[in-house]
């Protein structure tokens, strides 16, 4: 049976936490998030909304409140203000992923959040990209850039979660949202969020 536990951030934002009341490593992974929250608040300029995260304990709950059927890499989920994560005493068993990569899963999906509450219609590129730089998982370097496939595979608001990963999409967006900081700073990547994809090829042309 799972229980409530609510996570105070700071005076102006907190976390309501499901998981199992047995499930230590749970209780162990929240103590450090509020501040890593403060510094993701810090950055993006706006308190997290009051957002729940429930951790999972099988492929099968996952997929119910998923709705669809989901690959083994895929270990969270952000809908609305609510994360869906398996639980590091889990994740080994029920995915590819190691139970120390839970705690950049969890920041990457609090980044979708953020993201969200920025503009509500931001490309899935950027969105992934931003989550993957701030929550540092770093992807292998591509070979190199092709800038027109990129845009042409997407710039689009269409493209499924099944789509972008098996066209690279994590990888591209890494890389492409860490040459934007690169190139300008990190502060360049709300504007990211922000942008119309008519208006990106302005973007690309200066990296």
């Amino acid at each position: 049976m799972k229980i409530q536990q609510k996570v105070k951030i700071n005076q102006n934002s907190e976390l309501l936490v499901l998981f199992e009341n047995n499930d230590s490593s749970v209780k162990k992974l929240i103590k450090s998030i509020p501040e890593k929250i403060n510094k993701l608040e810090n950055f993006y300029k706006i308190n997290l909304p009051k957002t729940t995260i429930e951790f999972v304990y099988s492929r099968e709950d996952f997929d119910q409140k998923i709705g669809s059927e989901t690959p083994e890499w895929m270990v969270g989920f952000t809908r609305g203000n609510k994360i869906y994560l398996f639980s590091p005493q889990v994740i080994e068993k029920e995915s590819t992923h190691k139970k120390a990569e839970v705690e950049k899963i969890l920041i990457h999906e609090i980044c979708h959040i953020f993201n969200h509450k920025i503009n509500k219609r931001t490309l899935r590129f950027f969105d992934e990209g931003v989550a993957l730089y701030l929550a540092d998982q770093e992807k292998p370097k591509p070979k190199k850039f092709d800038y027109k496939k990129i845009k042409q595979k997407f710039f689009k608001w269409d493209i499924s979660s099944k789509q972008f990963a098996e066209n690279d999409g994590y990888q591209l967006s890494y890389w492409f949202v860490r040459k934007v900081v690169e190139k300008y700073s990190k502060n360049k990547i709300l504007n990211l969020l922000k942008t119309d994809p008519r208006k990106i090829g302005r973007i690309i042309n200066q990296l």
